[in-house]
């Protein structure tokens, strides 16, 4: 088959689906994806009024009587000169007829219904179908794969123009309540991976999207323009959460169980006041919002350089949605993140095929995440959206003070092998001897350059350089190797508690990247010696025994033998170690 951006492989692709599936009209079409009673009946005495006395008269009417509506957004040619447009679609449908009859236009719309005039996942109220926007597909493989259950069978197959959309309509359609999006986001995405393959398009790295995500209205133009209409075929049947789940692996399934588990029903507000009666409270009648938590800026700025090398197409807009959470999470102010994300746009661009490139709409559509809803979004979640792996930092389910405790434990066990004892590098405050030393020796040889001072102190020329006063540093063509920069931090760190990378750039003069590189570092060799497994056995004995009051650490250290009694006896005989 041709190349999918010319007319001949609409035709060709018309063809095929013609002479297999029955060919639906954009009224049967839309009728079948949004059955009788899915929408909100127009109402003629709603005619005339505004927006909000709109919303304001749906608002009282009775929870059994609301149904939201579809949008469509219509998107003129540039040479009209006009903007965008939106639609609100009642349960009638007669609101599609300006779009497919007589000239039809450019238009979007997603199998979704919304509360309000708002086309975005915040008023999303209910999902009809599950659709996929497979570019330069293979039909042949498609088709075959979809026929013999090897991707799973769509309900409809929209010809687009260049692609193929396909459509898993729901049997009973899904509520969009916000952990239910998340969960069906994911969920697309799982399936994405396997829809989207070899056999069935020529583009090897799939596209991941939104459920939110808006498609080529049936009956509206194509992108091949006038006389090349979007079309619809009926393929298959309505499927259900499971029929899907059936073609993810465990792994993937696992991620998205609860759905799976709450596919046949969801609790009610009523039952849920029964269930959670506080909740009901603080959340429902109270107004409150949900609790959330706000950490460090170093968490944003971290992200911010990490999408700048890591992001790629497809997953553009979910950076930058990230990067609106994150600041939410970290309290960074609405001027700082639109400075931050639309400064990304000619990188970001710079990366774009022709016919998918990233614009200020793109990054205006991605901050509208800047919310104190969006600051509940998970970590899994967010390396699912944008395909960067996150990992968690490793405390092996401990608290911090417990962990920091064992860290220091293995530290001073590990300094005992080396013939050096930790404590003699520092006093009681914690303020590190080195410096009392450097700042003596330059007090009294003031001319002295950071090579002699280090000579004469016993430490370091990064040490010496770092603990110098800047009037009297004097180096000598002295830099800071990376070695040593290693070292600087890797000692700030196991004296310190506070582990922020703005911490340990202040406290050891080195750049956010470094910091980040060597925490990394340090996290991983402390994991490493922790898995050691006698002397993590002997550890964790050796903490509870100190924690017991039977010896201290600074005993622990003078006795050699207390590590190895404790990785030879058995749990139970700790008891009574001197």
């Amino acid at each position: 088959m041709r190349e999918s951006n010319t007319p001949d492989f609409y035709l060709q692709t018309r063809q095929v689906l013609s002479s297999s599936y029955p060919e639906l009209s954009p009224v049967d079409f839309y009728r079948e994806l949004f059955p009788e009673g899915s929408f909100e009946l127009r109402r003629s005495e709603l005619d005339g009024l505004t927006r909000d006395e709109r919303l304001e008269f749906y608002r009282s009417l009775p929870a059994d009587q609301r149904r939201p509506n579809g949008i469509v957004l219509e998107v003129p040619s540039q040479d009209s000169g006009k903007g965008a447009r939106q639609w609100t679609v009642t349960d009638d449908l007669h609101a599609l007829d300006r779009f497919t009859r007589d000239e039809p236009v450019f238009a979007l719309m997603a199998p979704i219904g919304y509360f309000g005039s708002k086309r975005d996942l915040a008023h999303a109220y209910t999902l009809y179908a599950m659709a996929f926007d497979l570019d330069q597909p293979k039909l042949s493989g498609l088709l075959h794969q979809a026929t013999h259950h090897i991707i799973p069978c769509p309900t409809f197959i929209v010809l687009s123009g260049h692609g193929v959309h396909l459509y898993y309509q729901f049997e009973k359609p899904q509520p969009m309540y916000p952990r239910n999006a998340a969960a069906l986001n994911l969920f697309k995405r799982h399936l994405t991976r396997h829809i989207w393959n070899p056999y069935t398009s020529r583009i090897d790295q799939p596209q991941y999207q939104s459920v939110n995500q808006g498609f080529r209205l049936v009956g509206g133009r194509s992108k091949l323009g006038k006389g090349y209409p979007v079309r619809a075929y009926r393929c298959g049947s309505p499927v259900t959460i499971e029929d899907l789940s059936d073609f993810l692996n465990d792994e993937e399934r696992a991620d998205v169980g609860h759905l799976i588990e709450l596919s046949d029903d969801h609790v009610t507000l009523e039952r849920a006041r029964e269930l959670w009666p506080e909740w009901y409270k603080r959340r429902i009648e109270k107004g409150e919002v949900a609790k959330t938590w706000h950490v460090n800026r170093g968490l944003y700025d971290w992200w911010l350089k990490k999408i700048q090398t890591d992001s790629n197409v497809g997953h553009r807009y979910f950076c930058i949605m990230a990067l609106a959470v994150y600041a939410v999470k970290c309290d960074i102010g609405r001027d700082e993140l639109e400075r931050d994300a639309y400064g990304l746009i000619p990188l970001f661009d710079s990366i774009s095929p022709e016919d998918n490139r990233f614009t200020e709409d793109d990054v205006k559509a991605a901050l509208k995440a800047y919310e104190d809803k969006y600051a509940t979004f998970t970590r899994d979640a967010i390396s699912y959206l944008t395909g960067i792996k996150l990992t968690p930092n490793r405390r092996n389910h401990r608290k911090q003070d417990l962990h920091l405790e064992m860290a220091r434990a293995v530290r001073d066990v590990h300094q005992r092998r080396l013939g050096t004892v930790w404590d003699e590098n520092r006093n009681k405050n914690g303020r590190s001897t080195k410096e009392k030393l450097v700042c003596d020796y330059v007090s009294a040889h003031p001319d002295a350059t950071a090579s002699e001072v280090a000579k004469a102190c016993g430490v370091s020329r990064p040490t010496a350089y770092k603990y110098m006063p800047k009037q009297e540093r004097k180096p000598r063509g002295v830099s800071v190797g990376r070695s040593d920069k290693r070292q600087i931090v890797f000692d700030w760190l196991d004296s310190n508690e506070d582990h922020s990378l703005e911490a340990i750039m202040d406290g050891c003069g080195v750049s956010r990247p470094t910091a980040a590189k060597y925490l990394a570092q340090w996290d991983e060799q402390i994991g490493s010696i922790e898995h050691d497994g006698n002397l993590v056995e002997a550890v964790t004995r050796m903490v509870e025994a100190i924690q017991r009051g039977e010896f201290s650490v600074e005993e622990m250290i003078d006795d050699p033998n207390v590590l190895q009694r404790l990785s030879l006896a058995p749990q139970q005989e700790t008891e009574g170690v001197e």
